[in-house]
């Protein structure tokens, strides 16, 4: 019945994976002592004489040999995670530009932040894209280009 509603493709995989995951819960409990890290990898599969063998890599933690103890006193000074002014009001900046209440202008300027609708055309006019973004005191700042291209203009 069940290879009639399921293609036995998809039952055969079911069956392997079943018979992997099997072998592979034995060769952790047959090997308590060994710490396994992760998943299996490199999963290969050997047909001989209708015998169905699973070949795959298990990884485990190293073992670490110590030749001293001087590791015991070595001692790492805390790291201060402490906020700067400077991180603060760059985090507050970014707060106020994400849930600023932008109110509406004829003109831009240094000082504002705005939305700008934007296309870009192909050599024949024809619109290959179009887009928006945010522009404000930082990006004028930074690019000439957006200081000489939209400060003072409107709309």
């Amino acid at each position: 019945m069940v290879e009639k509603n399921v293609q036995p493709a998809y039952l055969q995989l079911a069956l392997y994976e079943e018979a992997v995951h099997q072998g592979t819960m034995q060769v952790v409990k047959e090997n308590e002592e060994i710490k396994f890290i992760g998943n299996i990898y490199d999963l290969q599969q050997e047909d001989k004489d209708g015998t169905i063998t699973f070949i795959y890599k298990l990884d485990i933690y190293p073992e670490v040999e110590t030749k001293d103890d001087t590791w015991k006193k070595t001692k790492i000074e805390a790291i201060d995670d402490a906020p700067t002014k400077d991180e603060i009001a760059d985090t507050l900046a970014n707060l106020q530009k994400q849930y600023a209440d932008y109110q509406p202008h004829d003109t831009v300027e240094s000082d504002t932040i705005c939305k700008v609708a934007f296309q870009i055309l192909n050599e024949s006019g024809t619109e290959i894209d179009k887009g928006s973004l945010y522009i404000g005191k930082e990006e004028f700042e930074e690019f000439e280009i957006m200081r000489d291209t939209f400060i003072g203009k409107k709309e």
